[in-house]
């Protein structure tokens, strides 16, 4: 019998060369933008994919290359002389060949909100595509969130959405930075608001002829939102104002902790509104960014302290403090500081702090005898390499009670900062071993 050779089939598909991803949070209005601009005679958007977050996404693709370009192994990659960039670029060729099988000769849209997350690979994976960041008031959003989640999350957590609407806020607006040619920000209310303006801005930006049925479509449509409101109503400061009365006293503050920095950023609240909302949820305006800044263990050592300050005049204590060392000291200084054992006047915006005196373990090693024993531990402090020695109020005696030391610090440092919060001293002086009998 004669054996008849295979056939081999190959599909050949027109590639688009200018996709659109429509990213944002969650619940911003990415779904509802993809299908109003899916009615336009030159785009075609279907359901959401989330593949490219199981193939792509979480540093996977770049574990992937650095793994296969490694000095381990010879490698194809290497041997090809394949860079990174063109690495991406042949990833993506694949999966434009996958949507564009489907999507009839026309531009393809994806709308998948989460992949704000992988924004820049995508931005490598198809670099003739256009990225349109929604971006929505963030109190809409953690209501519309906290009510509805598709799949169902019966376990959400108040604080993690809030977290997740300030992550997606921010790695939108650093893509928009990063490609400012590719990338357009949409903010939901304004498109709400005005959606011919929003419409006519959007077919600008993607090159294509406007045309009436994007906007028809956006002003038909209803958005799912928590407090039942129908998109093409124009968004109010009443509707946020009920959604800040419905939140319990915990919630408003942990918006505050977790949001309240991008609202300010992003221009939603000014600070005036930010000061009346850190009132209502019983704060001391301007002490979240100081809360926010502490790790998890810091705030439960302030909070289970036995003998715990005044809230409010410890917070802005500490507040005055780290004030004058963020404009002062650079940010990779190590700064010795006077504590007598308070954990929060260490709290230095992620600089290297550390008690002085300091014991071999690390901590506090009590009060010095006299002034020749604080010179001897700064001594061999400054000769481990610490940078500048904070004095708080809380430690100004020392000055006075050790006048050697205070001599000492005028001799060999430089005074760089004093008033009523704490005192600095750049140490200047050529760092240098001690000697016991010193």
């Amino acid at each position: 019998m004669k054996r008849e050779s295979g056939t081999r089939h190959v599909s050949w598909v027109a590639m688009c060369p200018d996709p659109i991803f429509v990213i944002g949070s969650p619940r911003s209005g990415t779904m509802i933008l993809a299908r109003a601009l899916a009615e336009h005679s030159h785009l075609w958007a279907s359901e959401e994919t989330g593949v490219l977050t199981d193939l792509y996404g979480s540093g996977k693709v770049d574990d992937v290359f650095r793994a296969a370009t490694g000095p381990a192994i010879p490698s194809w990659l290497v041997a090809q002389g394949m860079d990174r960039e063109e690495f991406l670029r042949h990833l993506g060729t694949g999966i434009n060949a996958l949507f564009s099988s489907r999507s009839g000769g026309k531009r393809w849209i994806d709308q998948n909100p989460a992949y704000v997350s992988m924004a820049g690979v995508l931005a490598g994976m198809f670099p003739g595509a256009s990225f349109l960041h929604v971006l929505r008031d963030g109190r809409r959003v953690v209501s519309s969130r906290m009510s509805f989640a598709w799949p169902p999350q019966p376990n959400v957590e108040f604080r993690d959405v809030c977290r997740e609407w300030e992550h997606a806020v921010t790695l939108g607006m650093q893509l928009a930075s990063r490609y400012p040619e590719r990338c357009l920000t949409v903010r939901n209310e304004e498109l709400v608001a005005a959606p011919h303006e929003g419409f006519e801005t959007i077919s600008r930006f993607l090159r294509m002829p406007s045309e009436a049925e994007p906007e028809g479509f956006f002003r038909s449509a209803w958005l799912n939102t928590s407090f039942g409101e129908c998109s093409n109503r124009p968004p109010s400061d009443h509707d946020l104002s009920q959604i800040w009365n419905t939140w319990t006293l915990d919630q408003k503050v942990v918006f505050l902790e977790e949001a309240g920095d991008a609202m300010l950023r992003q221009g939603f609240i000014g600070d005036e509104e930010m000061r009346r909302m850190e009132e209502d949820a019983g704060q001391t305006p301007g002490l979240s960014d100081l809360w926010k800044s502490w790790t998890p263990e810091q705030k439960r050592a302030f909070l289970e302290a036995e003998d715990e300050p005044d809230d409010v005049e410890y917070f802005l204590y500490l507040r005055q403090i780290r004030e004058v060392v963020d404009r002062e000291l650079p940010a990779d200084a190590s700064v010795l500081v006077i504590s007598e054992g308070d954990e929060g006047l260490l709290w230095l915006s992620g600089r290297s702090s550390s008690h002085f005196p300091r014991g071999e373990s690390g901590g506090y090693a009590g009060c010095v005898a006299d002034g020749v024993e604080a010179i001897w531990h700064l001594r061999a402090l400054r000769a481990a390499g610490a940078d500048y020695l904070l004095v708080p109020w809380s430690a100004s005696w020392w000055l006075e009670e050790f006048p050697e030391f205070r001599e000492h610090l005028e001799e060999l440092g430089r005074l760089i900062w004093s008033d009523d919060a704490c005192v600095i001293y750049e140490l200047t002086g050529r760092p240098t071993v001690p000697y016991a009998n010193n």
